[in-house]
């Protein structure tokens, strides 16, 4: 989810379709400068690209009050055109924000922390900080240790004074770095230097500084080394200085100990010295730290602005006007078949209704002929039976009830929406977009069937063709909050977030964009990379297609994520607050934000580049499968070389020990919303299921590789049934109750 940089903040209008379309997506208005080469540098609509990117770094540069004036004047010249006008709700925010920030001065770094800041880099994100007991408040205390919040990603020198060495041996002098997971190992690995207590050698004292080695819990000494000290009741300085592939300890001004490291491998600093008076911190840090308390007093800012701002006195009153329309185009209006229910079928339908909402099956297959014996038109009969079948994923068998539909009521066009969609994820693309293209051009005028069309051009990966849905839409004069939303959705395909620095890395397989750093962007390839030739292997082959890199975007922090995630809420529910990242089918990107703990960021970023593999190798499979192959996957480690997989939950066997599973029958044909509606527990037992299918008996392996090819090639809800009959169910239950006990039991 992309950030905005206003003059003091990064990342509030992350939700905003903040990017341009390019240029093939772009809408060209008739004898633009765009289109036709004319000379006026403002004319078009990417002219009008321009100016709002001009008009960003502006307001990055700390110079809004003129980069207000220029971009009224900006307006001016594109007054009235409809590329300007579908854009209004970016144009209103940008107007809104530069409107703040001439208002407002820009908040200087050194006022936001509670440590002095000597010198401070954005770009670079090199920092130079002191602090002392006194002035300590950004450093976190945890497990013995103060943590310096943010994560180095670069060479770094940490300094700590003291006015006397310290001499009692439990109380050593410790500094640590690291805490991040090696990429191809999986283990987290910290280095830790400590000072040892002076001893008397001769005529001064000796003191042994030593290195260890935290590997994934295995800790082992690198290096052990005796220097001389000064008396230990005078002042003192020790030092952990890290290069690119060494760290290197010193006492005073002299070397104590230094070792070797991975190339560009970085995390977190922390140490403990009691009795310190200053630590000097000159380091390559992760800007999002000085960024997110800049959004805070942003956040602060922007809201006391908003309760006088009056946006009538600063935008423009034309870009609230309709969009043009193109005269010659029909204009049929659909039918609406439950609408025009008396009160009591409608009562009735809503029962059936209901039913299928609730995913009670059973309840719903039997209503329908009940329905029809009490009067209901057989199109509404037909109607249900498409949305039963379709929420039960018998995609192929809705098809013949939305025909039978047509025949009926060829004015029904939500009957047409939805075939178009049943056909999008069967796979048939070009038939479900020549469908759409049917729909918009007999319902011009009607906002759901372009939202529809191209919401479900953009799951098949084909934005281009949503783009010419949303294009027009707009031509005639068609515009809803949902087509918004759309037109957001399409340059987030396009573009990403909007970051003024972003690092980028392209595999053979994936391109991995972040504003963190490079070196992480490098570390998460491979991860994926190392997983992805591992499920093709294990799952089911994904050709290599350079043309199509699968796209990953790692931000700086959560709320960034979160912002980004925004206004697609509607397509794919309102995003958890607690989400560590998510694979949109929308966007088909893999979102991940950088989590405090790197370990967990890259067992999330394994989850969800599971979603993105099998998105491409499985048209719809059901949503437990899904799920418990993301988590069983997860959790991988790097063995000999090789990436093994099936590691044990402890978490989800004492959750489902404590909460029981859910009815095996149920949970097999759940669709998302019953799925996710108790989610932790259907993840586990969604994950206990694939465990017990691959690590059990040779009948359930065999039902397990039985059930991944038939979801490669057809309806997953006849697979399904084909692989668990009902009449194995209860034995099925069983055995995953006795497995759950067993894993369990240890």
């Amino acid at each position: 989810m992309t950030r905005w940089l206003l003059v003091f903040a990064l990342g509030a209008l992350l939700a905003l379709p903040c990017a341009p379309l390019a240029p093939a997506l772009a809408e060209d208005a008739p004898g633009s400068g765009a289109q036709a080469g004319g000379d006026d540098a403002l004319a078009g609509p990417h002219a009008l690209d321009d100016g709002i990117t001009a008009a960003r770094q502006a307001l990055r540069d700390g110079d809004a009050d003129k980069a207000r004036e220029t971009f009224l004047a900006l307006l001016e010249a594109h007054k009235g055109e409809d590329y300007a006008k579908a854009r209004r709700e970016e144009i209103e925010e940008l107007i809104l924000h530069l409107a703040c920030g001439a208002k407002h001065e820009r908040p200087r770094v050194k006022d936001l922390l509670s440590g002095k800041v000597l010198s401070w880099d954005a770009d670079s994100g090199r920092i130079r900080i002191v602090y002392t007991p006194e002035t300590s408040k950004d450093l976190d205390r945890h497990e013995g240790l103060i943590h310096i919040p943010p994560r180095v990603s670069g060479p770094f020198t940490l300094e700590l004074h003291g006015n006397a060495y310290p001499t009692d041996a439990a109380k050593r002098p410790v500094i640590a770095f690291g805490g991040d997971q090696h990429p191809e190992t999986g283990r987290t690995q910290t280095w830790r230097v400590t000072f040892g207590a002076p001893e008397p050698k001769g005529r001064s004292f000796k003191v042994t500084t030593r290195f260890d080695f935290d590997d994934g819990g295995k800790v082992a000494e690198l290096v052990s080394k005796s220097g001389s000290l000064r008396k230990p009741e005078k002042p003192y300085k020790l030092v952990l200085k890290g290069q690119k592939t060494k760290l290197t300890a010193y006492v005073g001004s002299r070397t104590a100990a230094y070792v070797k490291k991975d190339e560009d491998r970085w995390g977190w600093l922390s140490f403990d010295a009691p009795g310190w008076t200053e630590m000097k911190l000159t380091a390559t840090i992760e800007p999002g730290w000085i960024e997110n308390r800049l959004d805070e007093v942003f956040r602060e800012t922007l809201g006391e602005f908003c309760k006088t701002y009056d946006a009538g006195k600063h935008v423009p009153g034309w870009l609230s006007e309709p969009l043009s329309r193109e005269e010659s185009k029909p204009d049929r209006k659909p039918t609406d078949l439950v609408a025009d229910l008396s009160s009591k079928h409608y009562d009735l339908f809503l029962e059936v209704d209901n039913a299928i909402r609730m995913e009670e099956w059973e309840l719903a297959e039997a209503g329908i002929p009940k329905l029809r014996s009490q009067g209901l038109s057989e199109a509404i009969c037909q109607w249900l039976y498409a949305k039963l079948y379709h929420t039960q994923n018998r995609l192929e068998d809705a098809l013949a009830p939305l025909a039978k539909l047509t025949e009926l009521e060829p004015n029904f066009l939500e009957a047409v929406l939805m075939r178009g969609s049943l056909l999008r994820e069967l796979g048939r693309f070009d038939e479900a977009l020549t469908t759409f293209q049917k729909a918009t051009g007999v319902y011009a005028q009607v906002p759901s069937a372009y939202a529809q069309a191209a919401q479900a051009m953009l799951y098949a990966g084909r934005p281009e063709d949503a783009a010419k849905l949303t294009r027009a839409a707009a031509r005639n004069g068609v515009w809803s909050p949902t087509l918004l939303s759309l037109r957001d959705a399409l340059q987030k395909v396009v573009h990403g977030p909007v970051w003024t620095k972003r690092y980028e890395h392209r595999s053979q397989n994936y391109h991995v964009i972040s504003n963190i750093d490079r070196v992480l962007c490098r570390e998460a390839s491979k991860i994926l990379e190392e997983a992805f030739e591992a499920y093709r292997k294990k799952i089911g082959f994904v050709p290599r297609d350079r043309t199509r890199l699968f796209k990953v975007y790692l931000f700086k922090s959560q709320e960034g994520f979160l912002a980004y995630m925004g206004r697609l809420s509607e397509f794919m529910g309102k995003p958890n607050d607690q989400a560590a990242g998510v694979y949109t089918p929308l966007l088909k990107q893999l979102l991940i934000w950088n989590l405090p703990r790197r370990a967990d960021m890259y067992e999330t970023i394994r989850h969800e580049g599971f979603h993105q593999y099998l998105d491409r190798l499985m048209p719809n499979p059901p949503v437990w499968f899904n799920e418990g192959m993301a988590v069983y996957h997860e959790n991988a480690r790097n063995e000999g070389g090789q990436l093994t997989f099936g590691h044990i939950h402890p978490g989800y066997v004492r959750l489902l020990q404590s909460r029981g599973l859910k009815p095996i029958k149920k949970f097999l044909t759940a669709g998302p919303g019953l799925f996710y509606e108790d989610g932790h527990r259907s993840y586990g037992q969604g994950w206990l299921l694939v465990h017990m299918l691959q690590h059990t008996t040779p009948a359930y392996r065999q039902r397990f590789e039985t059930l991944m090819e038939g979801l490669k090639e057809g309806s997953a809800f006849a697979t399904v049934k084909k692989v668990f009959p009902d009449s194995m169910l209860p034995q099925l239950e069983k055995d995953l109750e006795a497995y759950l006990e067993k894993l369990a039991s240890g």
